[in-house]
């Protein structure tokens, strides 16, 4: 078995698209006086809230000797901090660096001693981090449509599944209007979907690209099926409200974690 990377050439964004909003977790995972290391777009980030219960997301490495912040400490010496393990250098959710603990809390700083710190929000009851150009940072419902619709139901979403595959083998088989009936035929989603049809792709007006099956088999069976979504870069699908399957409509996100591992998001 050969991975997407190994067949294709270099010009395919393995490890994902920049300037966009990401899910990372469902928010109630990301808890206080803690530091969760995740992996996102190939960059190592470490996670934790501030003294007022805000997301934050750091580079996981520390510029001071390349140590790993997420085998420290958070709140060590002031609330919203995290502490190197290596030499309790100490930096704020804005990657400042506001202490050094091996010299005492108020020796002299260094100069251009920081580390990057991504945009994070908690929204729709989950954890986005932004991946871009820090500089010109979009609201997360005008980056990523539907977000506000899909992610907002009745129905307790957000669960995710981590695969060791790269995310483009996720996105190909979302896409593929045609496997639904076949793959997915005992999955209470897709219980009653047609057989086969008459298949299509239609262009949508935020950039999108709908896909379905038009029936021309056998009619649907009864209220499981899905004739159409939308796909979306940078790797999600998004099931329009459809009950009783999906009363608020849902979206699958493939998340780059790196080149040979995902996680999808739902």
């Amino acid at each position: 078995f050969k991975t997407l990377p190994e067949i294709i050439p270099d010009d395919v964004p393995y490890q994902g698209l920049r300037n966009y909003w990401y899910p990372v977790m469902p928010a109630k995972e990301l808890r206080q006086n803690q530091l969760t290391p995740f992996r996102l777009l190939g960059d190592d980030l470490v996670l934790f809230r501030a003294e007022d219960n805000t997301p934050k997301a750091l580079s996981d490495i520390c510029p001071h000797r390349r140590a790993r912040l997420s085998l420290g400490w958070v709140n060590l010496h002031s609330p919203g901090t995290v502490s190197c393990p290596y030499h309790g250098w100490t930096f704020d959710g804005a990657g400042q660096c506001v202490q050094k603990l091996t010299e005492g809390p108020d020796a002299p700083l260094p100069r251009m001693q920081n580390t990057k710190a991504y945009p994070t929000v908690e929204k729709h009851h989950v954890i986005w981090v932004y991946m871009g150009n820090t500089a010109q940072v979009p609201e997360l419902d005008d980056n990523i449509p539907h977000v506000a619709h899909a992610m907002s139901g009745s129905w307790p979403w957000f669960i995710h599944w981590d695969w060791n595959v790269n995310y483009l083998n996720s996105v190909d088989n979302t896409c593929d209007a045609a496997h639904g009936a076949f793959a997915h035929a005992r999955c209470s989603q897709f219980l009653d979907q047609a057989r086969w049809g008459k298949f299509y792709g239609r262009e949508l007006d935020c950039d999108g690209l709908e896909v379905g099956v038009e029936t021309t088999g056998p009619e649907h069976r009864g209220n499981h099926f899905a004739s159409g979504w939308d796909c979306h870069v940078p790797g999600y699908i998004y099931f329009k409200p459809q009950p009783p399957i999906w009363p608020a409509g849902a979206i699958f996100w493939s998340v780059p974690i790196d080149d040979t591992h995902m996680r999808l998001f739902t």
